[in-house]
């Protein structure tokens, strides 16, 4: 409700613990979606994030990442970045 959205950053320092939370809950969901056991999350959590307007899909997250690479590319001048960057 303080932010009105559920978008949280991942590089959220004050909500690292909800944005992991966050981002496990939309990889449950995707996996359930494609039938995979492996994650679980009930139809009766989905709604409850479906009730306060979970974006499920977060295609911000990707655009942010290509400007980050983008920006990578100009300073080192290669799209090598190491897996600790």
């Amino acid at each position: 409700q303080e932010f009105g959205h559920t978008q949280v950053p991942q590089k959220s320092v004050e909500h690292q613990a909800l944005a992991r939370w966050v981002s496990r809950q939309r990889l449950s969901y995707k996996n359930s979606n494609r039938g995979e056991s492996s994650y679980r999350i009930t139809k009766e959590q989905i709604q409850l994030l479906n009730d306060i307007g979970c974006d499920w899909n977060c295609n911000y997250v990707w655009g942010e990442r290509y400007e980050e690479l983008v920006s990578y590319v100009k300073e080192v001048g290669n799209a090598r970045v190491p897996s600790k960057f």
